[in-house]
């Protein structure tokens, strides 16, 4: 991932030429395996049921006969111009590191739709949830379908990346370029928490996210430059789901306990530090993946799961 490994244009033109093909085989419809692919949610830290996994494994494979060598550019035009999550896979389980590249070449880092697809495909190429060899033989990791990637909005990207049992976090410029590492954590391919993996603060300076120290998940913050790392949490505890004030005064963060009674409140330097109450305790919530959001009209963070229960936080 250094300066120079990633020749954009030429792949934007493959990316052309793959997505010329997808379009212009309208003749071959009934022959596509897309319309039938099932349904992918793109979540980090969430790992494919061995089932879908042999769906999705069975499509790359179609995929393959149907279009040799150009069947993972072809799959990743596709993912680009619909969103379908399926094809993602698809395109990474069939070469992961071409549709990382064509990937890398559409992250522009200003956060929009389109800048969100390829960091989701980014994700889903370095997990490589689903993998096809050369002699067409299936492979399934026990990891997450996507790696967590995001964009500042101004021209900055983090994601991770899995090297043996261990997450490296790398800071970069759109494309991937000038890319540096701010952390390593200890953090196995199957391990998963609660709350999301990382967050950008308002001004997109800095950003929050869960690292692994001494086997428990601590807060780290880090400048855009990948400058200036601090752990915000104390070395006996352990907590997650990062966020933001909307001023980028305070982190806050829940512990991975379940029952626990008390969040943090942090400033990002790690300067002050505050309880919350958690109302009701840890592992008491409607979802298993619940979310810190801040809730301007009281201006405190809230705790809000996935099926949309906003439960408060006392300060």
């Amino acid at each position: 991932m250094s300066r120079g490994v990633l020749p954009c244009r030429a792949l934007s033109g493959l990316l052309i030429l793959a997505l010329a093909l997808a379009w212009g085989m309208g003749a071959r419809a009934e022959e596509q395996p897309a319309d039938g692919l099932p349904a992918v949610e793109l979540a980090a830290g969430r790992p494919l049921e061995a089932s879908l996994a042999q769906h999705l494994s069975r499509a790359a494979l179609q995929f393959q006969r149907l279009h040799g060598s150009q069947a993972a550019a072809i799959a990743t035009a596709r993912y680009l111009a619909g969103g379908d999550a399926a094809l993602a896979v698809v395109a990474a389980a069939l070469d992961a590191d071409a549709t990382l590249r064509l990937a890398a070449c559409q992250i522009d880092g200003t956060g929009s739709l389109s800048d969100g697809a390829a960091l989701r495909l980014l994700g889903v190429a370095l997990a490589r949830p689903v993998v096809v060899n050369a002699q067409g033989e299936v492979q399934l990791t026990l990891g997450p379908v996507m790696l967590p990637a995001a964009s500042n909005g101004r021209g900055r990207v983090a994601y991770w990346r899995q090297v043996g049992a261990r997450r490296e976090l790398r800071l970069a410029e759109p494309g991937l370029i000038a890319s540096r590492l701010a952390l390593v954590s200890d953090e196995p391919p199957s391990a998963t928490f609660p709350g999301r993996p990382m967050e950008w603060s308002p001004a997109g300076d800095a950003l929050a996210f869960r690292g692994i120290r001494n086997g428990r998940p601590h807060l780290y913050v880090v400048n855009a430059s990948g400058t200036d790392l601090r752990c915000l949490t104390p070395p006996r505890e352990a907590e997650c789901d990062p966020c933001w004030s909307p001023d980028g005064a305070w982190v806050a963060s829940v512990p991975v306990s379940d029952g626990a009674t008390q969040g943090w409140l942090t400033r990002p330097d790690g300067s002050e530090r505050h309880p919350l109450t958690l109302v009701p305790p840890m592992g008491e919530y409607p979802d298993e993946t619940p979310r810190l959001i801040w809730d301007l009209p009281s201006n405190r963070p809230r705790y809000r799961s996935i099926a949309g229960t906003l439960l408060a936080i006392g300060r």
